[in-house]
């Protein structure tokens, strides 16, 4: 089978990124033909490591230069850079006839570009975030934003969603095939017990921006920390700390929260760990819980859409709380903290658990799809 991978760019450590060179990794040691297309990549190197046998094809087109030029020639750079994608899509499909394209709903600007390549081809579109929560309110501009959205990703021959809540909110607005499959993990620990846990430590893995809430966390921790000095929270995520870092000194947690970088040994950070806390407004997925899980580490979230209410069984691998309620986020994580032998046991059933998403069990559900596809088009 041939496949192509287009995406953006792979230089940052992001989920989305991850599981989609994990899966192209994966594919192409099953004696699979890979290639991953990108179009923003320029010269930078790939954040995640990619099997030697694939191969890589940079489209240059990064629309994020444009803003280099003056406001009134920014138009016309545009629709050249938009001319020039068309014609390299266009002419590298036409070479490559490949079997399988997959794109994402966040692939960025060239979407609808991706989508109605010349050459028809079996084009499956992942579904990675609840989008429609990024909108706000039911604005008319986002009524109008999501009907064209729909129109464009309507013009694929597949959605894959992550969730049950996801892809039923795409079979209410018109899309027609869509199936859902969890992301794998990268990895599967079979031993979770070769690293010694912090006794007092819990976890926040994501990127600091508004989505994520990191300063829910900050205010639900500020409820019970003076109640369990010990207790910590090791943050892990990239992008800009300064609101984030203020925030814990207006609330003098500054020796109980501390920031780190993103690590590639995550995994090790997650068996350390007591319990991950996530309390995101949405997720598409919410791949961190089920990292965190197959580590052995219990998990505590927001009860937000559309991720963690299918990954989460409250009581049995981690607990939920009230969506947005600081509050009930607190007496969650206070709960677990006063609770050592349920949190152990939870741990234990986390482990079990998350071994349903190994990456050679969910990678055949992939591949059955994607060979289902071609299969009914070729019918």
């Amino acid at each position: 089978m041939k496949i192509v991978f287009i995406y953006r760019y792979f230089t940052t450590t992001g989920g989305v990124e991850r599981t989609l060179i994990d899966k192209a990794n994966y594919l192409v040691q099953q004696g699979h033909s890979v290639t991953i297309v990108t179009f923003e990549q320029g010269q930078h190197p790939f954040a995640y490591k990619i099997d030697d046998r694939i191969e890589h094809i940079e489209l240059d087109c990064r629309r994020f230069t444009l803003f280099h030029y003056p406001k009134y020639k920014r138009v016309f750079k545009l629709w050249q850079m938009n001319r020039r994608f068309v014609q390299r899509w266009n002419a590298f499909v036409k070479e490559a006839k490949p079997d399988i394209v997959i794109t994402t709903t966040n692939s960025g600007d060239f979407l609808r570009e991706i989508l109605t390549a010349r050459d028809k081809t079996n084009i499956i579109v992942e579904s990675h975030t609840a989008f429609i929560y990024d909108m706000g309110s039911d604005s008319l501009i986002r009524k109008l934003w999501l009907k064209r959205y729909m129109r464009i990703v309507k013009q694929g021959k597949m959605i894959i969603s992550l969730t049950q809540g996801d892809a039923q909110f795409w079979k209410e607005h018109g899309a027609k095939r869509v199936i859902v499959l969890p992301n794998p993990l990268t990895m599967y620990p079979e031993t979770i017990n070769d690293v010694e846990k912090d006794p007092y430590r819990i976890i926040f893995v994501g990127r600091f921006d508004k989505v994520k809430r990191i300063d829910l966390l900050v205010s639900a921790f500020a409820l019970i920390a003076e109640k369990y000095p010990l207790w910590h929270i090791d943050v892990y995520g990239g992008g800009e700390t300064d609101d984030f870092e203020q925030l814990i000194i207006d609330n003098h947690l500054v020796d109980r929260i501390k920031i780190h970088q993103p690590t590639p040994d995550i995994f090790t950070e997650y068996k350390k760990s007591q319990m991950l806390v996530l309390c995101s407004s949405y997720e598409g997925f919410g791949l961190v819980l089920i990292e965190a899980m197959s580590c052995g580490t219990p998990c505590v979230s927001f009860d937000c859409p559309y991720g963690p209410p299918e990954i989460i069984k409250d009581h049995y691998n981690g607990l939920l709380a009230k969506n947005g309620d600081i509050k009930d986020l607190a007496d969650k994580m206070e709960w677990l903290i006063t609770h050592p032998e349920e949190r152990h046991t939870m741990g234990i059933n986390a482990h079990q658990y998350a071994a349903q998403f190994k990456k050679d069990v969910v990678m055949k559900d992939w591949e059955n799809a994607y060979n289902a596809l071609i299969d009914d088009n070729m019918a």
